[in-house]
């Protein structure tokens, strides 16, 4: 597949491919199980530290200037996709549709005034604080364009996560490509 690298970013798909081939914990796509989710941080852990995974909050590295941005997921996938959306497994959304329209209302709710502009000040002091990160690294990023990309409505649209899908299928780290579509129920939503 023709990536139309340039020299550098050649030069840091090899050596990041070498790493993986040494390094690759073999985790599955996703799971449930909370060995998983212990194990996922591990990895990220061992992909920031062989300097291949920047995290959102990796802010010392961001305030040290440590932090070379090769691409980012809408350079990467060529499309805007939510990169952020909630999911839930279908017998709890059968068992307690109240509960799951309840928290969705307030999620969106929450979305909506974590963007209004006169929001942003309190919104980044809660974030330092829970997150234990530096108000002036948050500010830099956090809920503005070099952001990550999240629906304010909560909705997922199929056709902007499909592309992210499909191109990771492409790319050989999905087994076989998912038909997000029939996956997505965005009933519980407020309207």
């Amino acid at each position: 597949m023709d990536f139309d690298d340039s020299p550098d970013e050649a030069a840091f798909r090899v050596r990041f491919r070498a790493w993986l081939a040494d390094n690759n914990p073999g985790l599955p796509a996703s799971s449930t199980d909370d060995e998983y989710w212990a194990k996922q941080a591990e990895w990220h852990c061992s992909l920031f530290d062989a300097g291949f995974f920047a995290p959102i909050f990796a802010y010392k590295a961001m305030a040290a200037g440590g932090v070379k941005k090769i691409f980012d997921s809408y350079q990467a996938w060529g499309t805007q996709y939510a990169f952020s959306f909630v999911v839930a497994r279908t017998d709890y959304v059968k068992k307690s549709p109240d509960a799951v329209k309840g928290f969705l209302e307030d999620y969106v709710a929450l979305m909506n005034y974590v963007y209004k502009p006169e929001a942003r000040e309190t919104v980044i002091d809660l974030v330092a604080t829970h997150f234990k990160v530096p108000k002036p690294v948050l500010q830099q990023f956090y809920l503005t364009k070099k952001d990550v990309y999240r629906r304010l409505d909560g909705r997922i649209a199929p056709e902007e996560l499909q592309h992210a899908v499909t191109r990771l299928h492409e790319l050989g780290f999905l087994d076989k490509d998912l038909p997000v579509a029939q996956y997505v129920d965005t009933s519980y939503l407020p309207r």
